[in-house]
């Protein structure tokens, strides 16, 4: 008998979460979302959104060509935070130039461009005499 009401249990519950949690459709993301994204990074393809109950925010995972980028918006198109892949050479080289006051002699390998309500943040990977590190550079 209690096998019997175990499993309605189980399916009712299931049935009370939200069916936008984890990965999502392009078209149950909100439009301001969607036209957002599209305007800072009109290039990206491999598109990849998901729901954050945290953050009570929508996620997005892209490529731009060999670039990743991943970033979070409100559900009004609102950017909370974007971490996007930058190649060493397309590295403003006022962040190269403090990355390498801090390690001199040492080799840019590329960073990530962080943008959060707070600012931009570089996170800039080095080589420094055979050991990597990271360091982050406000813009």
């Amino acid at each position: 008998m209690r096998k019997k009401t175990i499993l309605p249990m189980l399916l009712t519950v299931a049935a009370t979460i939200p069916a936008y949690a984890g990965d999502l459709p392009a078209s149950a993301v909100p439009a301001p979302v969607r036209e957002a994204f599209a305007a800072t990074f009109p290039q990206a393809t491999s598109l990849e959104w998901d729901w954050d109950e945290d953050d009570r925010a929508y996620e997005v995972d892209a490529r731009e060509g060999k670039r990743e980028i991943e970033a979070v918006y409100t559900e009004a198109g609102r950017l909370i935070r974007s971490k996007v892949d930058v190649d060493a050479a397309a590295i403003p080289e006022a962040i190269k130039s403090r990355a390498l006051e801090r390690h001199p002699g040492a080799e840019i390998l590329g960073a990530n461009k962080k943008t959060s309500e707070r600012g931009v943040v570089w996170d800039v990977g080095l080589r420094v005499k055979g050991r990597y590190r990271n360091v982050d550079i406000p813009e």
